[in-house]
């Protein structure tokens, strides 16, 4: 369940910020700090303030860091917006999950965003039910995609999500239902589980993880032995820890951090 289908894109800013289009924004809440280490990472005057609103469902922010502009998914609308500081809010990308002809219900949009070599955007495809590749540049945008995982030993994968690449180019990415018309049990589901996987450089998908309900964000701690995966189910809202050996396969599973309480409030 959705407990929210209003949502907002929210940017951290400085406080005293020249921005044409976020001078006037509405300032949202406080930063909690809670470990002095994040002052390394944001300015101790920075304020969270809202630039866009009125969205359906916002995932996926991604920071492109050539261009100056933040991309971010509305994944019911099958639509990515662009947002800079020149020029506020913009269509970018669209469709952008679901490319199909055949009208179809549930979240087809694309989900988790990011870059490949700093130069081409990487979309977690829920409506395609694949892991894409935008062929066109960047300042160009255009709804043409290339497969880069799409199926997991001859079945096809159900919505990917979220993504992480390693340095070394392997990406790893989760595989919740979310984006089928009736999730688990829609009738297209083809893998019995919600995966965590790899796309090897070879273009192989390699099962990671196969015992959590709905995984969901993913990333890696420092030193890329560690894998983080937030299972998003409301009744086991928790984040995984997974170290990797050499082959990447899981050598230590735990519990990183329980959110359930929270979820429950």
């Amino acid at each position: 369940m959705r407990l929210i289908n209003y949502f907002y894109a929210v940017l951290l800013l400085p406080a005293m910020i020249s921005c044409k289009k976020s001078t006037e924004a509405k300032v949202i809440g406080t930063i909690e700090r809670l470990d002095p280490a994040l002052d390394a990472i944001l300015d101790k005057d920075v304020r969270p303030v809202i630039i866009a609103e009125g969205f359906e469902w916002s995932e996926g922010p991604l920071w492109v860091d050539p261009y100056n502009m933040l991309l971010f998914s509305d994944v019911p609308k099958n639509t990515i917006y662009k947002w800079t500081e020149e020029t506020g809010l913009e269509p970018y990308l669209t469709p952008s999950g679901y490319t199909g002809t055949i009208p179809r219900g549930g979240e087809p949009g694309s989900n988790g965003l990011l870059l490949k070599n700093k130069r081409k955007l990487i979309l977690c495809q829920h409506g395609d039910r694949r892991i894409g590749m935008m062929e066109a540049p960047l300042d160009i945008p255009k709804a043409s995609f290339l497969s880069l995982a799409f199926e997991y030993n001859g079945k096809r994968l159900s919505s990917p999500n979220d993504a992480t690449y390693r340095s070394n180019g392997d990406l790893f990415f989760t595989d919740p239902p979310y984006g089928l018309p009736k999730q688990e049990n829609d009738s297209t589901k083809e893998i019995p589980f919600n995966g965590v996987y790899k796309i090897e450089s070879n273009g192989h998908v390699k099962l990671i993880v196969d015992s959590l309900t709905r995984p969901n964000g993913i990333g890696f701690l420092p030193g890329e032995k560690t894998l983080i995966v937030a299972n998003s189910d409301p009744a086991k809202a928790i984040w995984y820890a997974f170290d990797l050996d050499e082959k990447d396969s899981v050598v230590n599973a735990r519990i990183f951090y329980d959110a359930t309480s929270a979820t429950k409030k």
